[in-house]
């Protein structure tokens, strides 16, 4: 590779400075070579110091090409990028390339590095050295599942516990041969925020009594952990700063279990999708007045459940899909939920008429789901107020016809609706398309 530099398209921006600067970083860079001692030091600081000086950003990026195209370059240069301004300005090729003429550029390379994935089969003896090898990962994902187990997790725990605790996020869903022995490794963890068990098959409740002393943990995945139930959660109760909990699917959790959330007074994130929850439980989620997310998608809630969550005044996104005894007015007692911008109804039962008059307060709502059979084009009156509603869904309202389409046609926010199975004309969706409204239809 010669000594040759792309300038930028606008010339006449290039100042006579800025040339001179390229033009120095041309002849030092082109005459240092690794190892030339002092005055290879020299000629890399000049390099570097006429880099700095480059303050048009095309101008820089062509200078950072330089860097590549010079060919092999003392490390002084690239040594010094460790807030990349040089690396920075190239793309991933270029980075390729500029690891191949300068050593120095490895490891800065690496250290641009936060997340990582790592395929289960990798053998052990491999996973240290890449460990070490990238020394600012915080976040780290088991892509490659079938095979990683306690001695993988091993490995990482004492790897993360020789650096000083730099994982924050661990990634271990689909890990389904992971046993209930490999939780305990997680106490070499001392920074960890987020651990995600998404469908670890093989743990059980006794595997989360391990989790006790994990107390700066912010966010924690079970969805999918079936055989977790009330004992489970009872060994959760030490973790007060969760933030986010998700137990979708755990089908051992009951009403009883929920007491056990009722320390977690920083819970913002709650799923109970398909899980044994019912209207008693409710009574514990009610005194959780943090809560922005709940999701109660195909649980025993009905209106009863709704009525002791009325006083979770900041909720942002509830989720009731398939929640069969909801019915009539028990959507009022979602009246005091003002900052309410997503409320999913799918399939919960026969909610009309004066039911959807309640929703005509909720005037912070962005996202609505109203996909019932019982809804008529007379109903979506009670939705004109509901000037924020960005997404729409009235699937399978078999009763909507082009003329309840009418009564949004004041919502100029709206830009997604969903109409399937409904009596809605083409010559209706086609008008909606010219307002650039995406309909699915």
């Amino acid at each position: 590779m010669g000594n040759r530099i792309n300038r930028p398209r606008s010339s006449t921006l290039a100042t006579s400075a800025t040339d001179d600067a390229i033009a120095e970083m041309q002849q030092t860079a082109g005459s240092a070579a690794p190892g030339a001692g002092t005055s290879a030091g020299r000629s890399s600081a000049a390099t570097w110091k006429a880099f700095q000086s480059l303050q048009h950003l095309p101008v820089r990026r062509s200078a950072a090409r330089l860097l590549v195209e010079t060919g092999p370059l003392p490390p002084g240069p690239i040594a010094l990028d460790s807030t990349g301004h040089v690396s920075d300005f190239l793309d991933p090729g270029e980075h390729k390339e500029l690891r191949l003429v300068n050593r120095d550029a490895r490891s800065i390379g690496a250290q641009r590095y936060t997340d990582l994935k790592v395929g289960g089969d990798m053998p052990l003896e491999k996973l240290a050295p890449m460990l070490q090898g990238l020394p600012n990962v915080t976040h780290i994902r088991i892509a490659d599942t079938t095979n990683f187990g306690d001695q993988e997790l091993a490995v990482i725990a004492r790897q993360d516990a020789a650096a000083g605790g730099r994982i924050t996020h661990l990634d271990l869903r689909d890990c389904r041969e992971l046993p209930d022995k490999a939780l305990a490794l997680l106490k070499d963890f001392k920074n960890l925020r987020s651990l995600n068990l998404q469908n670890c098959r093989k743990l059980t409740n006794a595997g989360l009594a391990h989790l006790k002393d994990l107390d700066g943990l912010e966010s924690l995945s079970l969805n999918v952990c079936r055989v977790i139930g009330n004992t489970g959660l009872g060994r959760l109760n030490r973790l007060v700063n969760l933030t986010s909990l998700d137990l979708q699917g755990c089908e051992g959790v009951t009403d009883a279990g929920l007491k056990h959330l009722e320390g977690m007074q920083k819970m913002q994130v709650l799923s109970l999708r398909n899980t044994g929850v019912s209207n008693a439980g409710m009574a514990h989620l009610g005194k959780m007045d943090q809560l922005r997310s709940l999701n109660l998608t195909l649980t025993g809630v009905s209106n009863a459940g709704l009525a002791k969550l009325a006083g979770l005044a900041n909720m942002e996104s509830l989720k009731l899909a398939n929640c069969y005894g909801i019915e009539g007015d028990g959507l009022r007692h979602l009246a005091g939920m003002g900052r309410l911008q997503e409320l999913n109804l799918h399939n919960a039962h026969d909610i009309y008429g004066t039911a959807i008059e309640h929703l005509s307060h909720l005037t912070a709502l962005q996202r609505l789901n109203l996909s019932l059979r019982a809804i008529l084009d007379n109903d979506l009156v009670h939705l004109r107020d509901l000037t924020k509603l960005e997404s729409l869904f009235l699937n399978g309202c078999y009763g909507v016809t082009d003329a309840g389409l009418a009564n949004l046609a004041g919502l100029d926010e709206l830009k997604s609706l969903s109409l399937r199975f409904t009596q809605v004309s083409p010559e209706a969706v086609e008008q909606l398309r010219r307002r650039a409204i995406t309909v699915e239809y």
